[in-house]
């Protein structure tokens, strides 16, 4: 039986080891965490989003998009949820796409994962550190503990993010060693910074709104989604979706804004409607009770002047009534960047993917070396994409060791 080390007790390491052990290969896991999937347990708040019907190469990020294409091909999201189902793990499918285990568990996973270990006698060596890896023509693993001495070595050993989760990048400086480049480094799937104040004021305001991403005034994206306002600046999901393509707009030296809509269900149109009904009706309101109808009340205050907001409906022209419009559906906010590195959900940035063969994870500089899930220079979306990557490149990598 062939030696098979697996740096990293991830998604991708734990899907991939699971895959291998058997009859030709004898599998052993290193990991410097207390137990397994400790990243893995936090994702989707707790819920495991773990892969998205709205799957495309679109949706992936890195210096060498491409590398993503022949893994998508293989596996679909129905492919990891029916991989899932028949290992006993059902699959809950949301109308925005994404897909989550039955209990909304993400032990649902590591539970699982832990018998397979047990039931395939897998070697698992945790709260153990990686040192050193040797190469000169055969591997040696140097841990704080002991040396290994694999025939095959893949390391799956994540990003540079959450470091109390174990991904504290530390292997970066060690591949650097065995002569792999690696891209730059940037947080990805995390909250940002803004210019000014206002945020101060509505500091643990939470709201469902629209948020659209500016590259200068050219609107690039937009999504629906909760929102929170914090002391740095802003947060929630909607944030965090477009957060990634927020970066990359301030690292091309460009300006980078939000614009939020807080009455995304009307248009303009209806909007100006609606409120020269409201504004000219027989019964008069101040303007702050008006809108305190429509959107929070501490989003109302900060919006506008008080004096203005003391101001009775019936004393507002059209052209005031267009402008409190136009603040309240393209309020924008100017990005300052992201607020720590070491909070944000993704690394952006890792092993340079020209240098791994697309089609077996393989590394193209030394042979019997393989790199799967975030250690690589591919991120995804929020939404279950980066962990369909490493799930899937964990599968994709163990089926060509296989030979399958």
């Amino acid at each position: 039986m062939k030696e098979v080390v697996v740096i990293g007790a991830g998604p991708s390491g734990l899907i991939l080891s699971n895959s291998l052990a058997g009859e030709k290969f004898k599998v052993s896991i290193i990991d410097q965490n207390s137990k397994i999937g400790k990243k893995l347990l936090t994702t989707g708040s707790g819920t495991c989003n773990f892969t998205n019907l709205n799957m495309s190469p679109e949706r992936y990020h890195g210096e060498n998009n491409r590398f993503i294409y022949s893994t998508l091909a293989e596996y679909s999201p129905d492919d990891l949820i029916n991989f899932f189902g028949e290992n006993g793990i059902l699959t809950i499918r949301k109308e925005d796409g994404r897909c989550y285990p039955r209990t909304l568990e993400s032990r649902t996973f590591t539970n699982f994962f832990e018998a397979e270990i047990k039931r395939k006698n897998i070697n698992l060596y945790l709260e153990e550190k990686v040192l050193d890896i040797k190469y000169h023509d055969s591997f040696e693993v140097v841990t704080d503990k002991r040396t290994f001495l694999p025939d095959i070595l893949i390391i799956a050993s994540g990003g540079k993010t959450y470091k109390n989760l174990g991904s504290d990048g530390s292997m970066f400086a060690i591949i650097d060693k065995l002569g792999h480049r690696l891209t730059k480094f940037s947080p990805a799937i995390c909250r940002i910074s803004l210019f000014g104040d206002f945020f101060k004021k509505v500091k643990g305001t939470r709201f469902f709104s629209n948020l659209s991403l500016f590259e200068n005034d050219k609107k690039l994206k937009s999504y629906y989604d909760e929102i929170l306002f914090t002391d740095y600046g802003i947060s929630g999901p909607a944030v965090l979706q477009l957060s990634s393509y927020a970066l990359d707009i301030l690292n091309s030296n460009k300006d980078a804004y939000f614009s939020i809509d807080f009455l995304s269900e009307f248009s303009f149109e209806e909007c100006l409607n609606l409120f020269s009904y409201e504004f000219y009706k027989e019964v008069k309101f101040t303007l702050r009770t008006n809108l305190a109808s429509k959107i929070k009340i501490s989003l109302v205050d900060a919006l506008f002047d008080e004096d203005f907001l003391k101001r009775y409906t019936n004393t507002f022209s059209i052209e005031e009534i267009k402008s409190i419009i136009d603040r309240l559906k393209n309020f924008k906010l100017k990005i300052k960047g992201y607020k720590d590195f070491d909070k944000a959900q993704v690394t952006r940035g890792g092993v340079d993917t020209r240098e791994i063969n697309p089609k077996t994870y393989e590394s193209k500089i030394i042979k019997n070396l393989y790199f799967v899930g975030e250690v690589l220079d591919i991120d995804g979306d929020c939404g279950g994409f980066n962990l369909h990557f490493a799930f899937s490149s964990g599968l994709k990598a163990a089926k060509a060791i296989l030979g399958e």
